[in-house]
């Protein structure tokens, strides 16, 4: 669906695979809420516009929002933009891009302006969508450094005045030693799920590196089977992968497929399988 206050610019970069529709409102649809990732440009709308009307950067989003004036958008909310770098993030989440946050200052804080349409644009997602109106950071509202290795939105959301007026109030925000705790925490539940694996803990983390897909790829021993396993919201999420020689070619796994005890598999969360990508 396309917000009615938006101007009308399409990517071509979005769905799996590449321009497969109703992805995103098929996976909201069937757990029954929406969320949104909140994102810095950090540049200016027309450049960002460019790249996300460009098939090579395999970049996009569905709302760019300038710093004054009405929004932008690129991606049909029925349909997964490639925005959070992550399948199982781009099938469940929207992404908004806020123009502004330049090299020279890139925690510059959202406008007034910016502020206004990103409440309207999330309020107007839930009722099209038919979700609840829950407004809770980390679960229906995020940033990209909460799921990726990367800076952005760099302290751009002032996230007390937004969920004030989204009509709920925040959480507690994250201070440094909670943050440590946190991504220690995810860590060690990593490690203690892949416990009874072959290969050594540095190398599992080295293959949670990063790259367009972060994650890791396992099979169970004496079978054929490979998963891409993320590791989303406290839970291991496996997908089956068709043709995994591919994936890890472009996604950034350096150690290749990792066996694990098949009752280790069997503790992941069976997820969709990926796309059956060919290049």
């Amino acid at each position: 669906m396309r917000y009615p206050g938006a101007t009308w610019i399409p990517s071509p970069n979005f769905g799996y695979p590449r321009g497969t529709h109703g992805q995103l409102k098929a996976r909201i649809d069937s757990v029954d809420k929406s969320g949104e990732f909140w994102h810095s440009q950090a540049g200016r709308q027309s450049v960002t516009i460019g790249m996300f009307q460009n098939p090579a950067t395999e970049v996009s989003a569905h709302f760019l929002v300038p710093k004054v004036g009405k929004p932008v958008q690129m991606v049909d909310s029925n349909d997964p933009a490639w925005h959070a770098g992550g399948f199982i993030a781009n099938v469940y989440y929207h992404g908004f891009e806020f123009e502004g946050g330049p090299l020279s200052n890139p925690s510059e804080l959202l406008t007034p302006s910016q502020i206004a349409w990103g409440v309207k644009i999330t309020h107007w997602l839930r009722k099209v969508h038919g979700t609840p109106t829950r407004y809770i950071r980390r679960d229906t509202l995020w940033e990209h450094n909460e799921v990726k290795n990367t800076a952005c939105p760099s302290g751009r959301i002032p996230w007390t005045k937004v969920i004030v007026a989204l009509g709920e109030e925040e959480d507690m925000p994250l201070n440094t030693a909670d943050k440590t705790w946190i991504k220690n925490t995810i860590l060690a539940q990593t490690n203690a799920a892949l416990v009874n694996t072959d290969k050594a803990i540095a190398a599992i983390q080295r293959s949670l590196r990063g790259g367009d897909l972060p994650g890791i790829y396992v099979r169970a021993k004496g079978q054929k089977t490979v998963y891409f396993v993320e590791f989303i919201g406290g839970v291991l999420v496996r997908h089956h992968v068709q043709n995994p020689a591919t994936y890890i070619a472009i996604g950034g796994a350096g150690t290749g497929v990792i066996e694990v005890s098949v009752a280790q598999v069997n503790k992941m969360v069976l997820g969709p399988p990926l796309p059956n990508l060919k290049v």
